[in-house]
């Protein structure tokens, strides 16, 4: 399963929103994620910079005919904050070249993190 997030919120914002995204996927797409925890159970977070970069991947993925959930946070003006897509070949080809979420912090402490 692929999370999109932004990366222009703060990082407590980033895994609250992925989260959100991901448990609405699964409560509005039951047998996906029935299939996906018994087939592979891989969880990918990736980054955009912004909504609007969002809402044009939100878009590649309608015309695509995926399933995916759309997470809007109502604690920051209803914005799109995070998209939860189904696993799929055409998901990997449109998010491919994405880059992890939080990647830039990967080898830094949890200490710098978190200042």
């Amino acid at each position: 399963m692929y999370v999109i997030v932004r990366s222009d919120l703060a990082i407590p914002q980033i895994m609250v929103q992925a989260s959100h995204a991901a448990v609405d996927f699964q409560h509005q797409h039951p047998q996906i994620s029935k299939d996906w925890n018994s087939n592979s159970n891989y969880l990918i977070i990736l980054s955009v910079e912004s909504e609007e970069i969002l809402k044009r991947y939100i878009y590649k993925f309608q015309l695509a005919g995926l399933c995916h959930v759309v997470f809007r946070e109502p604690d920051l003006g209803n914005s799109i904050t995070a998209v939860c897509v189904q696993p799929s070949e055409k998901t990997q080809k449109i998010v491919s070249h994405l880059p992890l979420a939080l990647g830039e912090y990967i080898n830094e402490p949890l200490t710098k993190v978190l200042n």
